[in-house]
Formats: C-alpha cells, sequence, structure tokens
C-alpha cells in the first residue's frame, strides 16, 4: 500500500483532519441508540468533549505540516479508535499536541484511486470528501 496519493487527496486529507482537530466528534454509539447499556458512553462523550482543548495556532500548523510530509510518501490507513493510530499519533507528537482527546473517535480515512472518504463516529457510513 505504498502507491502515491496526488496533491487533492493529500490536501483534502489534511484539511479535515486539522477541522477535525479544531472540534473532534466523540461519538462511540449510533444517535438515537436508547440501550440502557449506552449511558457509560454517552457519560465519557460528554466528558471527552469537556477535556478537549483545541490546539495552539502554531502546533495545528506544525500537525498540518506533519501529516502533508506523511502523506506525500506514499498511502497509509489513517483511523481513530479511541485513540489515533501510529501514524496520526506521530503527527500528533511533532506538532506538540497531546493524542489523547484530540481527533475524532471511531474514524477511518481511506484513499482510493483519485478519491478520499472518512468515516466518522462508530457506525458512520463514509463520505466522499474528494472524487476527481
Amino acid at each position: 500500500m505504498n502507491s502515491k496519493l496526488s496533491k487533492k487527496q493529500i490536501e483534502a486529507a489534511v484539511e479535515w483532519w486539522s477541522n477535525a482537530l479544531k472540534s473532534p466528534k466523540f461519538q462511540t454509539i449510533r444517535p438515537g441508540d436508547n440501550d440502557p447499556g449506552s449511558r457509560p458512553a454517552l457519560m465519557a462523550e460528554v466528558m471527552a468533549e469537556k477535556a478537549h482543548k483545541a490546539p495552539e495556532e502554531e502546533s495545528a500548523y506544525k500537525f498540518k505540516e506533519a501529516l502533508r510530509k506523511l502523506l506525500k510518501k506514499g498511502q497509509v490507513r489513517l483511523s481513530v479508535d479511541y485513540g489515533p493510530c501510529r501514524e496520526l499519533g506521530e503527527c500528533l507528537a511533532e506538532a506538540g499536541i497531546d493524542p489523547s482527546m484530540s481527533l475524532p473517535w471511531k474514524t477511518h480515512m481511506s484513499f482510493h484511486d483519485d478519491g478520499v472518504q472518512v468515516a466518522c463516529g462508530y457506525g458512520e457510513p463514509y463520505v466522499e470528501l474528494l472524487t476527481e
């Protein structure tokens, strides 16, 4: 999985993660799930939102640059469960950003042909960010 990404794919991915860093979605269950067992998950979401602190402008810029550099090397899988994948974690660390409560939970980004797709939140469908 080392195929090169286009400049448009890289920029679409960098902008999406940059915006997600400012205001991440901490979703562990599907909206409208009334299962009594979902209460702890909802509490976790509320606590994560309160704990989130948007990074300073300089740190956000460094994150974008680190991610751009990573994506220029080739195609990777980018994801967050409750914490970031290794690649995103390294970009956060390079920017001096604490990885806890910094990116949206249950998020997966994939690259295909000339496009970029992202699914943000538990069980959410993929949304096309870019098609050429």
